[in-house]
């Protein structure tokens, strides 16, 4: 039997607002709920660990890892008074909707200490290594986990892509790294990223997904004749583990499709990928299209559904077995991405084969933002609701599903 998933809880993880004075790693930010089975947005705070003391870029590249509590954030961009830069730098992130009793779970994951818990009882920790840089600084590229071939349940994650920016130098990349946690260390005993084949065109900004273990990516900006360009999303590349080969293709792409860039996507059978929002570099977009892997084609879906506010950068992620008034099914839900509220589109799909959605509502959380969570991030002078909405676009925004 599916467990029930009424309830989501994000935040922006950015420079803190309330550290922990004797332990700089732990942190405390604004968080905002919403219960599906009440209809309830709730203001709270979540309590955030980190593996490595405060860093967070701009533009980074992050992703929920398997074992659905922990957060990989990969490279980003700094400023510095005018100058911007790419960073190499990772680390790892943990979201606690409990603050009280994680502090000894989070001592334990940071330093593999053994301690006691409130009732005596005594905790063996596990030392985890410290996640080394990438070979190459990159911010707005792309993160993705595959399954370790050979193995039921350990994990890869290759970066793929994205821009880079320091004092002498910036461009696009198309180079790409796997980190094995699990994998050879080097003769210092240290884990390293492995340099992998490069895609064939160098990307930033673009979209991607993992669909029977191959990362395809599609769209973005790329560089050519020394001039920046919008990739269509018909341009596709996918890079297969077993051969650790990138191919290209030109899929079929139908009219007014302009998710170029920016746009959330999620597989939903083993050829089916929706694709909500994007960009066309001028404008963003309601629309909502699909791509067929097997076809090799990109069209917007025949039937009227949209989202309600055009959106790009959105966070995706998926419920199961929401209970309503009605009956019990997976939800998907479109976070963010829209510079005027915060807000999230809910969709459910009437039809598996034919991957017919259907729109089911929309909730604003501008009368969530409350008390202290009001105004705790700052925008350009701004520090209400519209704060929040820009810091989504550029920061990483962390999901706990429950």
């Amino acid at each position: 039997m599916k467990q029930e998933q009424n309830h989501f809880t994000f935040t922006t993880v950015i420079h803190p607002p309330f550290v922990d004075q004797e332990k700089q790693e732990e942190q405390f930010y604004p968080s905002i709920g919403f219960n599906f089975a009440t209809g309830d947005a709730q203001p709270g705070w979540a309590f955030i660990s980190k593996d490595q003391p405060p860093c967070v870029p701009y533009f980074s590249s992050y992703l929920k890892k398997q074992n659905g509590a922990e957060f990989l954030v990969t490279g980003g961009a700094y400023q510095d008074n005018d100058q911007i830069s790419s960073t190499a730098f990772c680390f790892r992130i943990q979201l606690h909707d409990h603050m009280e009793g994680h502090r000894i779970k989070y001592e334990l994951w940071r330093q593999g200490l053994t301690k006691e818990d409130e009732d005596g009882n005594e905790i063996e920790g596990e030392k985890v290594a410290v996640i080394p840089q990438m070979n190459f600084p990159r911010h707005n590229h792309k993160v993705f986990e595959l399954l370790k071939p050979g193995t039921t349940n350990q994990y890869l994650y290759m970066v793929v892509g994205g821009q880079f920016m320091s004092s002498e130098d910036w461009g696009i990349l198309n180079q790409c790294e796997i980190y094995d946690e699990k994998g050879p260390v080097n003769q210092n005993g240290e884990q390293q990223w492995e340099v992998v084949e490069s895609m064939i065109q160098g990307r930033a900004g673009f979209s991607g997904f993992v669909l029977n273990n191959k990362v395809y990516v599609y769209g973005g900006l790329t560089i050519e004749k020394e001039e920046i360009k919008v990739l269509h999303s018909n341009k596709v590349e996918c890079f297969d583990l077993t051969t650790r080969k990138w191919k290209d293709f030109k899929y079929r792409q139908g009219l007014n499709v302009t998710n170029h860039l920016g746009s959330s996507c999620l597989p939903v059978s083993q050829k089916h990928i929706l694709i909500f929002g994007g960009s066309n570099g001028e404008k963003v977009t309601d629309k909502i299209a699909i791509m067929d892997v097997e076809k090799g084609s990109i069209e917007n879906i025949k039937q009227k559904t949209k989202l309600s506010v055009p959106r790009a950068g959105a966070q995706i992620f998926v419920l199961k077995q929401v209970a309503d008034s009605i009956q019990k099914r997976d939800l998907i839900v479109v976070l963010g991405g829209n510079q005027d509220e915060v807000s999230f589109d809910y969709f459910t799909i009437k039809d598996q084969n034919t991957v017919d959605i259907e729109y089911i509502g929309k909730n604003e959380f501008n009368n969530a933002f409350t008390g202290a969570v009001t105004g705790t991030y700052t925008f350009g002078g701004i520090n209400d609701i519209r704060a929040w909405a820009k810091t989504m676009q550029y920061m990483p925004v962390v999901t706990l599903i429950q």
